[in-house]
């Protein structure tokens, strides 16, 4: 909810509540441990703060934030295939090419 109305705030250019909300937001989901904090929730209370130092022409502070959200992203999701090529050559290949069989 806080980050929801932290956008609102800063989408009608109220930033300095919009910066207290999106704050609030961060604080809550950072006393978190990482397995009960939403990944993507975070990633966007992260985003939208960096968007909003940015827009104060606080760069620094606001690739911080942008490199914080890059990292926990890359940090907490799995690795997926990015090819099907590599589906069908990784250890799961004959279970690929059944299901892309049964398809057919």
């Amino acid at each position: 909810l806080k980050y929801h109305l932290g956008v609102n705030y800063v989408d009608s250019e109220e930033t300095s509540d919009g910066e207290k909300f999106l704050r609030q937001a961060m604080e809550g989901l950072q006393a978190l441990d990482d397995r009960q904090r939403d990944l993507t929730l975070f990633i966007a209370v992260l985003n939208q703060n960096g968007i909003l130092w940015a827009n104060r022409s606080e760069k620094q502070r606001a690739k911080e934030l942008f490199d914080t959200a890059h990292d926990q992203y890359v940090q907490r999701t799995p690795v997926v295939p990015r090819l099907i090529k590599e589906l069908a050559a990784g250890p799961d290949r004959e279970k690929y090419c059944l299901m892309e069989l049964e398809r057919a």
